[in-house]
This record gives structure tokens, sequence and C-alpha cells, in this order.
């Protein structure tokens, strides 16, 4: 371990392997998306949270891909994003949703001045309204507003006091794709599970593994000779195992 950390403080950050590996998928992706339900978006430089590598490559929680075409073909008119982050799924949704509104909410200004970029680079920032921190007294008065139907939620374990039925009832009505953290949240599952089971039909959905023969898209003399570990490195998105997601489908 010592000798690692010493390797470390003597590398140039820039000459470690997920930097350079960084810098190749840039290179051949143009900073466009290169697969995935959101192929073509332009990308920018960084990512305010979760993996920035797997975005570019269109990996990124590909678990969701076929939930993700299952909405679009849904044809939502307006979407909610809790927790936007950098705003892969607002921006990315609204390019494949070309007559749909989206309302994103995010708490951190940094990562409202990402979506705001990554919104101009496409083209769609006049169809998308960026908001800040979200109560369920929020979501509800957006719901109400909006008369949105689908709602996407990653707000690390916030869920269990944000999705509540009684505080938020248009829920009742509501698609919902959902990242549940049973790490930072026990059981926070199978309590929307029980909350929601009289009003959506709902679909557990686990983390899959990634391999690079199956899911890194780029066979350059570069990465032939790097280390397959250096390429799935690429592709790890370092989620808890305990954590994954729930597709719900509003009955009415």
């Amino acid at each position: 371990m010592r000798l690692v950390q010493a390797a470390k403080k003597a590398v140039p950050r820039a000459l470690y392997p997920s930097s350079l590996l960084r810098r190749l998928v840039q290179r051949h992706s143009g900073f466009r998306v290169v697969g995935g339900p959101f192929r073509g978006m332009h990308y920018i430089d960084r990512a305010v949270w979760g993996a920035y590598i797997p975005k570019l490559l269109g990996t990124y929680e590909l678990e969701l891909h076929q939930y993700i075409e299952e909405a679009i073909a849904a044809g939502h008119t307006h979407v909610i994003d809790v927790g936007g982050a950098e705003g892969y799924y607002a921006v990315g949704l609204l390019l494949r949703l070309p007559h749909a509104r989206l309302t994103v909410f995010e708490q951190l200004a940094d990562a409202r001045g990402a979506i705001t970029q990554l919104a101009e680079r496409n083209g769609i920032r006049d169809r998308l309204d960026i908001l800040g921190s979200c109560a369920p007294e929020a979501l509800e008065e957006c719901l109400t507003r909006t008369k949105a139907t689908l709602i996407l939620c990653d707000v690390e374990g916030y869920e269990r006091e944000l999705l509540d039925l009684e505080r938020v009832p248009s829920l009742r009505g509501v698609d919902m794709l959902i990242e549940v953290h049973d790490a930072q949240v026990p059981g926070v599952s199978q309590v929307l599970t029980a909350r929601f089971g009289s009003t959506h039909d709902i679909a557990h959905i686990r983390q899959g593994d990634r391999s690079v023969r199956h899911h890194y898209p780029f066979h350059d003399v570069a990465s032939t000779l790097w280390p397959g570990a250096v390429l799935k490195y690429g592709l790890n998105e370092f989620r808890s195992p305990e954590n994954g997601w729930l597709w719900l489908k509003a009955r009415h």
C-alpha cells in the first residue's frame, strides 16, 4: 500500500492510467456520447456526479436502457428529473423527446451551471427548466403545474422522504424510474415497493457486469496494448452493490 501511495505521489495525475484513458475516450468520441439511448449527444469535459467515462461511452447505467427506451416510446410531454447532476438524463431525454419539456431539480450550483452548459451545447435550453433543491411540497407543486407523467429520481437515499404519497399525492398517476440507495438507507427499496404496490406495477433492477469485449467500443492500437484492467476501469461506475433501481409504471 505504501508503495502504491508513493508511486501516486511520484507520477503526475495527468499520467495516471485513468487520466490517459479519459483523454483517449474524449479524443475517439469527439465529446459525443458513443452508444446507448443518448447516442450523439454533445457532452462536456467532466461529470459533476457519477462516472464520466461510461457516460461518454454510452454504457452508463446500461441496466436502464430498455426502460429509458420504453419511457421514450410512451411519448411523455413533460418529465421531471430530480437529482440531475450535470444533465446526462435531462438533456438526453429532451433530445429524444423533441416535443417535450423537462424540469430538473439539482441542489448543487456547480451542477446547475453544468446542466446549462450541456443544454446550450445541444440546443435544447429553451425546453428545460432548472430548479434547486426538491422537497415533497415542491415536487407536488411541480407535478400539479406541469402535468408531468414521468419522474427520474436519484437523490442518494432521500427518495424515502421525497416520494411520499401522503405529501405528494400526484405520484399515483406518474411513471417513475428511481435509483434506490439501500447502502445508505437500509430497506428503502422495500419501503417504496410497499408504498407504491397498490398504484404501480414495479420492476426491481439490479446491477449487471461490464466487460471490455462487449461494452468497450474502441479497438485501436493504444487500447489493444493497454491492460484489460485499465479499460474495465473506464467501464466502472463505482456503485455500492446493495443499490439498484425501481421502475414503476402507473396503473391509472
